[in-house]
């Protein structure tokens, strides 16, 4: 059995997409990754806390980004949950006041997932870079292969 090295994929793909959607947050600094929400967010406890993938903090608007390579109806979910999470997350409090949108970051259109998004208020985009790509090419070789 050959032991597979981890790779922060999509720790990677969040990012990239995050500058180059939202260009001035990013240059300004006015984002996060791996954000700790809900009342378990602060302390010793945040360690326990729910992660959103990233949030961009833009002017009058908060945006929640939450993407999964593989299984994007789960990151859907917990997109949803984060939603909620957030106005009961005190580091946040100054934002409430502002309009909270919702970006599953997904590789490939998925017309299931798509449809369940836009029920749930849930904006999608792709974003599909080439070492991504590459990366997805091998996986589905491998699957196939056991």
């Amino acid at each position: 059995m050959s032991v597979r090295q981890y790779t922060a994929r999509e720790t990677r793909w969040v990012a990239e997409y995050v500058q180059l959607r939202f260009p001035k947050s990013f240059n300004d600094g006015k984002y996060m990754f791996q954000v700790p929400l809900g009342p378990l967010s602060e302390g010793f406890s945040a360690r326990m806390a729910p992660r959103v993938d990233a949030v961009v903090l833009g002017e009058g608007y908060t945006v929640l980004v939450e993407g999964d390579i593989e299984k994007p109806m789960s990151a859907l979910g917990d997109l949803i949950h984060y939603r909620d999470l957030f106005h009961s997350t005190k580091r946040f409090s100054d934002r409430h006041k502002y309009k909270l949108d919702g970006i599953l970051l997904i590789p490939e259109v998925d017309s299931n997932v798509i449809l369940q998004a836009e029920k749930q208020g849930v904006m999608v985009e792709t974003f599909k870079p080439e070492w991504l790509q590459e990366y997805m090419i091998q996986r589905r070789g491998r699957q196939r292969l056991e």
